[in-house]
């Protein structure tokens, strides 16, 4: 072992240069973390119950949704209709939205003679007197696929549902609903608050603060060690130098995450912090 120690000390200038060229990639691949925490990045890609939520989603469409939803003393009055009606149609043309359903776009079969026809609850001719709307919410607050979904049985509260095309990019998911809430409320304002949810919104906050964790504590764990190590060994120089092999640990550890075509999530966050109270357990 000493006699190995000694090579290495002889040759540190080389090893050190070697060391610093391999530290380069790992660097660039470091910095391209992406954070994502779709249910199917914490099951393996050959999981069966995985494949059967992929095939569901082939058969029936994706199930990525967003919901926006306002309350009103009566969502059933001229005002209110028409606000639903231009939230959503501002919501279609972005792309990334498949389909998007509310009360002014949902359809009801409707009988007539001996035929039934799917025509919208609201129509877009839609004259705005008392006696329609009346009949629209107690068609409405009464349809079993309805009520409870789009409207509340109180008619108090509403939800536009936002149906999104599947993505692997949390940072085009989280662009395509900033914008979205950006355009709601600049048509909203002064009118309604708006409030959102679905499975959509909750992804893009938990990939938010894991970003932010990931931020924080990190460096915050960094500045403990080094603070812990300058007390013991009581020199400034020394301790920074030890920081510098915490921090190639660091980087060719995450490095190699991100190399390998993983994304930082709700659980690998904590890689980080562990590599460093790992690395400077062993120094």
């Amino acid at each position: 072992m000493d006699r190995w120690i000694e090579r290495l000390l002889a040759h540190h200038k080389t090893i050190l240069v070697v060391l610093v060229l391999l530290t380069v990639p790992f660097v660039y691949f470091y910095s391209k973390q992406t954070y994502f925490n779709h249910i199917n990045v914490f099951f393996p890609k050959d999981d069966p119950e995985i494949a059967y939520y992929e095939a569901f989603q082939d058969k029936f469409g994706n199930d990525e949704v967003a919901a926006v939803v306002f309350r009103a003393d009566d969502i059933f009055t001229e005002k209110n209709i028409r606000l639903i009606r231009r939230l959503t149609e501002a919501i279609k043309p972005f792309e990334g939205v498949q389909r998007v359903t509310s009360l002014t776009e949902t359809e009801v079969a409707r009988g007539s003679e001996d035929t039934v026809d799917f025509q919208k609850l609201v129509p877009d001719d839609l004259e705005f007197t008392e006696k329609n709307l009346a009949a629209i919410k107690k068609e409405a607050v009464s349809h079993p696929m309805i009520a409870g979904a789009l409207i509340s049985k109180d008619a108090s509260t509403t939800a536009i549902i936002i149906e999104l095309a599947p993505t692997t990019s949390n940072e085009s998911k989280h662009e395509l609903l900033n914008s979205i809430r950006d355009t709601l409320e600049s048509i909203a304002a002064g009118t309604v608050t708006l409030h959102y949810s679905g499975g959509a919104y909750l992804e893009v906050e938990i990939s938010g603060l894991t970003h932010s964790d990931n931020r924080k504590f990190t460096p915050i764990t960094f500045f403990i060690i080094l603070a812990v190590v300058y007390f013991m060994l009581r020199n400034f120089t020394l301790s920074v130098l030890g920081q510098l092999n915490i921090v190639a640990i660091l980087v060719w550890g995450v490095g190699l995450l991100i190399l390998c075509g993983e994304s930082i999530n709700s659980v690998t966050v904590v890689i980080a912090p562990i590599l460093l109270a790992i690395s400077i357990s062993d120094s």
